[in-house]
């Protein structure tokens, strides 16, 4: 069988360029993407699956941007976005519109190789303060009623509710989780979102992939690293936290809420560079398969995220893994 000669240079040209497809996409791949997603998107938008749809149509929309740039992606965004307007929601035109966004972000951060870890971070954010901004606008508006007191009507009328059902159900502990709820709404819909964009991000690339197309992958969690900028700017976060707290302001103030859940945010971010900063010495400190130990701390930070949080902070701020592989090179 005759091997296939490999020209690293064309190979090494190619990455270190902005191109994203290894073979030239065909007009009539092109063609059948570009109706494929117009077909979806409405569909979606009409049933109220928007959600599901939004995931298998987010690729084909970065497919076909890549493909034929701008002057093909423009014109076939704005006639699904009006389209979707028509036959369905503003609640889906929104989603809609964000996950367009979204596609010209994946297809700018592709084309200048970014890594998958950085761009699905940045669709996280973009969805996020996509919502917020959304949710802020009908609360302006007075189209959607959000308030404390509306909120805790809401609540007392479930709480009754459950009670007439099932009258062994404990009231307290039903009114703990929903003041929790009403607390860290914010930090659970972030932790939401960041589900869905891994899911999103990976059939995306698995999609693109199949397409010959570039696609970044996941480093090892041992060599993620969060920077000293966000360290310390977590310790401010901390900081203004503890002085508003002390101050006595009411819990549900709006800059404390702010601040409570940027916090909270934070906190699980340095739990999770915890976890890769455990994982970085699993493998430093054994041979053999390590699956087991990293399922136990995976467990463990769940189960004891304070300690998982603070060696996060403490290898953020001390380079813990940077000076682990300085002193053992100076042994070696």
């Amino acid at each position: 069988m005759k091997e296939r000669k490999i020209d690293f240079k064309k190979e090494l040209d190619f990455i270190l360029s902005t191109e994203i497809f290894f073979k030239s996409p065909s007009n009539s791949k092109v063609l059948l993407f570009s109706l494929l997603y117009v077909a979806l998107t409405i569909i979606g938008a009409y049933l109220e699956i928007y959600i599901i749809t939004s995931i298998i149509t987010l690729p084909l929309l970065v497919y076909v941007l890549a493909a034929r740039g701008n002057s093909y992606f423009i014109p076939l965004a704005i006639l699904t976005i009006f389209n979707t307007y028509l036959v369905s929601s503003l609640d889906a035109t929104v989603w809609n519109i964000i996950h367009v966004l979204l596609a010209l972000i994946i297809y700018h951060f592709i084309k200048y190789r970014r890594s998958k870890l950085f761009i699905l971070m940045t669709i996280s954010a973009v969805i996020f303060f996509g919502i917020t901004l959304y949710m802020h606008i009908l609360i302006l508006t007075s189209t959607v009623n959000y308030s404390p007191e509306a909120i805790q009507v809401y609540i007392d009328s479930y709480i009754a509710k459950m009670s007439s059902i099932e009258p062994t159900t404990d009231v307290d502990l039903f009114r703990e989780v929903f003041e929790q709820i009403k607390r860290y709404l914010p930090t659970l819909v972030f932790m939401i979102i960041v589900a869905y964009s891994v899911l999103l991000i990976n059939y995306t690339f698995f999609i693109l992939s199949r397409e010959k197309a570039i696609v970044p992958i996941f480093q090892k969690f041992k060599l993620v690293a969060i920077g000293k900028d966000l360290a310390y700017l977590y310790i401010l976060i901390t900081l203004i936290v503890l002085v508003i707290a002390m101050s006595g302001v009411d819990l549900y103030d709006p800059y404390y809420l702010f601040f409570d859940n940027l916090y909270s945010i934070f906190r699980w971010i340095f739990v999770f560079n915890g976890v890769c900063t455990i994982f970085f010495f699993i493998e430093e400190k054994t041979e053999s398969s390590s699956g087991f130990l990293k399922v136990l701390t995976l467990v463990s930070a769940y189960l004891f995220s304070s300690l998982f949080d603070v060696i996060g902070l403490v290898d953020s701020l001390m380079k813990l893994r940077e000076r682990y592989l300085y002193m053992k090179g100076e042994d070696s």
